[in-house]
């Protein structure tokens, strides 16, 4: 059976992820703690499958979305650690400068060097 995907009209593969959303986005915000990254998520999964008849060719199109949400999640996960990796090491090179320039070489903020100092010993 082939899904008419003219205007106005919804995909079985839409009409499956609408099925399944409620348990789909349970399942996305116990897996990855946030609602607002389950939803972003599904909405993906949508966009992605609602051109794709996959759905209707699989046996279990129940599981099959459970393996897809989350092989979609844990990619969008990367991508933002690699993403906050970035800015944090663009962040560190950049107060790396600002600190070579503001403290003069041999001394240290707010005091003096520390000298090491002969240890004794009370009995």
């Amino acid at each position: 059976m082939t899904a008419s995907i003219a205007r106005g009209t919804t995909t079985e593969a839409a009409d499956c992820m609408n099925c399944y959303r409620e348990e789909i986005l349970i399942y996305l915000v116990q897996r990855f703690g946030s609602l607002s990254f389950a939803q972003r998520v599904f909405a993906e999964t949508q966009r992605r499958l609602d051109d794709c008849e996959v759905l209707n060719y699989v046996p279990n199109p129940h599981i099959y979305l459970i393996g897809y949400v989350l092989s979609l999640g844990l990619e969008f996960m990367q991508a933002d650690m690699e993403e906050t990796r970035r800015l944090l090491k663009a962040r560190a090179l950049a107060n790396s400068d600002t600190t070579k320039t503001y403290v003069p070489q041999g001394s240290i903020a707010g005091g003096e060097l520390w000298q090491p100092q002969p240890v004794s010993i009370v009995h």
